[in-house]
């Protein structure tokens, strides 16, 4: 199908027909394959906001055409000659859903923060991980209509019933949010069981999850994440999976840049506030190598996201 697109109406800041309440996208196909996609964006007036032509040897790789509505596509662009995540890491969901109610009934609460892991894991999901820190123990956790402080799941029981989950905890691994801001926290030591709401990113490649963890927690991925995929979303929410965080460019690096990533996660993983967000974005942006107009244009999308 894609293919055969050639035309790509973007309707997307504003609703074009009220009475169905969401944003329009159209697009128009001819039986032959065209190379080219003419991408034109619409104002409230109907009148033309933006028109560009994009060879489709551009988004092919990445397999998604939302990466086309992006209103900052020059930068996007820049980004996708960058390798994708996928190359270099696995991207799986923590749980399935008839897994999610079957692991409820493990789930107890621990009497404080002291867990004895020889016997548990603690339980987190999307609304106790923020970037680089785990809330477990900080912030109360819902789960299946259940509250927790200290949720955790005994080792002995999840491996009974649930071996491939058991094999996922006990493993080195980052750990996202799954839907709204994305933040990932790093379970190094395989401390942690994560809910469903949440995608979990082992290493294939000598690139280590321990240097991945900035870059990820970067403003520059989330900005990507944003721009290639909230387009596609109705009401510009994105949930985050396995297959769209599988598409994250990642910078080429060496020893040294990975020795200076870790280093990072380091420092970061004791406390992490929004001024070290700041410096960390500094350093990312030399990463992937943006000047300064792509770098006005992530700051500017850090103050309307309250970043």
């Amino acid at each position: 199908m894609v293919d055969h697109i050639f035309v790509i109406g973007d309707y997307t800041s504003f609703y074009a027909f009220k009475s169905a309440g969401v944003s329009t996208v159209f697009v128009m196909v001819k039986r032959n394959i065209i190379e080219n996609v003419q991408v034109t964006k619409f104002n409230a007036d109907y009148t033309k906001s933006l028109s560009y032509a994009v060879s489709k040897n551009i988004i092919r790789p990445f397999d998604n055409l939302g990466l086309l509505l992006s209103n900052n596509f020059t930068t996007i662009k820049k980004l996708l000659e960058n390798e994708k995540l996928g190359k270099h890491f696995n991207v799986s969901g923590a749980a399935t859903v008839s897994e999610t109610y079957e692991i409820a009934k493990l789930v107890s609460e621990n009497n404080d923060s002291i867990v004895n892991q020889k016997i548990f894991f603690k339980f987190i999901n999307t609304g106790t991980i923020d970037k680089f820190i785990s809330l477990w123990g900080t912030k109360e956790m819902t789960y299946v209509k259940n509250k927790y402080l200290y949720p955790v799941v005994e080792k002995t029981s999840l491996h009974k019933n649930f071996p491939k989950r058991f094999a996922q905890a006990n493993s080195p691994k980052l750990i996202t949010t799954g839907i709204r801001y994305f933040e990932v926290y790093g379970d190094f030591y395989g401390e942690y069981l994560a809910a469903k709401s949440t995608e979990i990113i082992t290493p294939k490649s000598s690139y280590g999850i321990k240097a991945l963890l900035p870059i990820l927690n970067s403003s520059v991925v989330f900005f990507f994440l944003k721009e290639a995929y909230g387009g596609m979303a109705l009401g510009g929410g994105i949930t985050f999976s396995p297959n769209n965080l599988s598409n994250i460019p990642l910078p080429k690096i060496d020893d040294k840049i990975k020795n200076e990533l870790e280093n990072l996660t380091d420092i970061y993983s004791d406390k992490f506030s929004s001024m070290d967000l700041d410096s960390l974005d500094k350093y990312i942006y030399e990463l992937y190598k943006l000047d300064k107009s792509d770098i006005e244009i992530i700051e500017k999308f850090k103050s309307q996201n309250n970043r």
